[in-house]
């Protein structure tokens, strides 16, 4: 993709959308130049990097996001000059880096790891984003943050997180008994719905089994025939 082509990340046409949009497009323009391996940054962290932000994957990653905020603003039904929000699992996404750049508030990053905050205030500084704040930890350190700090976060959003949390129901009855925000939104891809992924797991799963097989027992492995797809 050319760096100077005008890009559709949003389908929707008001005022909103119109400024994802244009702010979507400055962000690419920013990923697609960047030099990671320029940074502070170490060997994972670029690895990480270059693996979600190079060729088509970048293109995806912003969208996800710019759909994320659009829809998410449209929900509290609150200007974004006036709404805080913070990207919850941030890791290296680009979610938190638009949000930082469409007129919020406040802006947070959050990461259960220390290092992806590190890693997250580097390419802010890089590309010249401004967040307000990085909080490591659980949604436990989110929650606290926000008490001891008395700020209210409009949105809670993530993408691809929710399925690493272990206890969602959990999760959800310790933001809603907080009071922090106002709204919790997040997508995640990684869903038996989606066959893609379905296909995804069922072939790790594959791997793995015949894998094991073939290592306990090679007598087995000879007559062994692939598994059933089984749904969880």
């Amino acid at each position: 993709m050319n760096s100077q082509t005008e890009y559709t990340f949003l389908k929707e046409t008001d005022d909103v959308a119109r400024l994802i949009n244009d702010r979507a497009n400055i962000l690419y323009q920013k990923l697609e130049v960047l030099d990671i391996s320029q940074t502070d940054i170490d060997a994972f962290g670029k690895a990480y990097f270059i693996s979600h932000h190079i060729g088509r994957r970048l293109f995806f990653s912003i969208q996800s996001s710019a759909d994320i905020i659009y829809k998410s603003t449209r929900l509290i039904n609150k200007p974004m000059a006036e709404s805080s929000f913070i990207d919850y699992g941030a890791g290296l996404g680009s979610l938190f880096l638009l949000a930082g750049m469409v007129g919020f508030k406040k802006v947070y990053f959050n990461d259960y790891f220390p290092q992806w905050a590190d890693y997250a205030k580097i390419i802010c500084d890089k590309l010249d984003i401004s967040i307000d704040d990085f909080i490591s930890g659980d949604i436990d350190a989110v929650i606290d943050y926000s008490k001891v700090n008395n700020i209210h976060i409009d949105i809670v959003a993530s993408r691809n997180v929710v399925e690493h949390i272990y206890n969602l129901r959990n999760f959800y009855t310790k933001l809603y008994q907080s009071g922090i925000t106002t709204l919790c939104y997040s997508t995640t891809t990684a869903n038996y719905h989606n066959p893609a992924m379905r296909l995804k797991h069922y072939w790790h799963h594959y791997q793995v089994e015949k894998n094991n097989i073939e290592n306990s027992d090679p007598d087995i492995s000879k007559n062994w025939c692939r598994p059933l797809m089984i749904a969880t």
